[in-house]
């Protein structure tokens, strides 16, 4: 019998040891399981919200470029407007027009500047400065874009002024 109780007491053992290995093993695998399911469902949760907090900041920048436009479209139709009539000479050597041209560019914190260019691409006048410099600006792309036909509102491509001597973008109709 001791060889039989032996046998059953090291079976016994034997399915005790390999109980306990299981539960270890279990024990390490299952939180790490769990871990891992919740790691993955969290990392594409922040996915999914950074998707929705890009697309609301992508249309609250798309609208303040919108009201940009409208603003600068309106300065730039005023001046034009209030210019219409007035020859060359006096709007390059006009202060009086200068400073309402000047205060019209003050009163919007989206405009940097105005400047009117006659038809050969010269400049009658800037906000930057009074006197007007003479500078020609026959080679940029919102000019040609005016001279070759009506370009309605146009933003032409980003230089290096020649008065500011500073990175802009310009306006123009």
């Amino acid at each position: 019998m001791s060889l039989l109780g032996s046998s059953k007491e090291g079976a016994v053992a034997l399915g005790i040891q390999q109980l306990l290995k299981v539960l270890l093993v279990s024990s390490l695998a299952a939180p790490a399981l769990v871990f891992a399911i919740y790691g993955a469902f969290s990392y594409f949760d922040s996915f999914r919200q950074a998707e929705l907090r890009a697309g609301h900041l992508s249309r609250l920048l798309q609208e303040h470029a919108l009201k940009v436009f409208e603003t600068v479209g309106l300065a730039l139709r005023e001046t034009d407007q209030r210019l219409k009539s007035v020859d060359a000479d006096t709007i390059r050597t006009s202060r009086a027009l200068w400073e309402e041209n000047s205060e019209r560019e003050r009163s919007s914190e989206q405009l940097g500047s105005i400047f009117v260019v006659d038809a050969q691409g010269k400049l009658l006048m800037t906000t930057r400065s009074f006197p007007t410099p003479e500078v020609d600006f026959s080679d940029r792309d919102y000019y040609t874009a005016h001279k070759s036909g009506n370009a309605g509102l146009y933003l032409g491509r980003a230089y290096v002024g020649r008065i500011s001597d500073s990175p802009i973008f310009n306006f123009s109709i």
